[in-house]
């Protein structure tokens, strides 16, 4: 993910009209999440950018953590 943060932030410098106010800068990051990430997150209200990327930072964790988990199950 934060590849993904890295990549958006150096971009958004040459197109700083797509991300001129902070509802343009979330919504264009949220367009470039996957879909699942974007289906577990599209209820949720973002303070800010930054708001955004650590809900993200911990959603995507969360998701593999739990893929992790049930790649493995813990014996009955």
């Amino acid at each position: 993910m934060m590849t993904y943060v890295n990549i958006f932030n150096t971009l958004s410098q040459y197109a700083p009209e797509e991300v001129a106010n902070e509802d343009k800068k979330q919504e264009h990051f949220y367009d470039g999440l996957s879909d699942e990430l974007q289906d577990k997150l599209s209820t949720t209200k973002f303070e800010d950018f930054n708001d955004l990327v650590n809900v993200v930072i911990r959603a995507e964790h969360k998701m593999k953590t739990l893929e992790a988990k049930n790649k493995h199950p813990a014996p009955t």
